[in-house]
C-alpha cells in the first residue's frame, strides 16, 4: 500500500506542478493582453483626436471653398456687366 501512496503522493505534485505552470503562464499573458488593450486605447483615443481635428479642418475648408465661390461669382457677374 505504500508504493501506492508514494505513487500518488508524486503524480498529485506532478499535476499541481502542471496547473501552477499553467497559472503563471496564464498570468503572464493576461499581463500581455492587458498591455495591448492599454495601447490600443491610447491609440484609439490619438485617431479620435486626429478624426476631430480633420473634422474642424474640413468645415474650415468648406467655409473657405464658399466664400471663394461668392468672391468668384461676384467677380463673373462684374465681368459679365462690362
Amino acid at each position: 500500500m505504500a508504493p501506492d501512496v508514494g505513487a500518488e503522493l508524486t503524480r498529485w505534485r506532478e499535476n499541481t506542478k502542471r496547473l501552477l505552470d499553467q497559472l503563471a503562464a496564464t498570468a503572464e499573458r493576461q499581463d500581455q493582453l492587458e498591455a495591448q488593450v492599454a495601447a490600443l486605447e491610447r491609440d484609439n483615443e490619438q485617431l479620435r483626436r486626429t478624426l476631430d481635428e480633420l473634422a474642424s479642418e474640413i468645415r474650415l475648408l468648406r467655409t473657405e471653398r464658399a466664400s471663394i465661390a461668392e468672391i468668384l461669382g461676384a467677380l463673373a457677374a462684374d465681368l459679365s456687366a462690362t
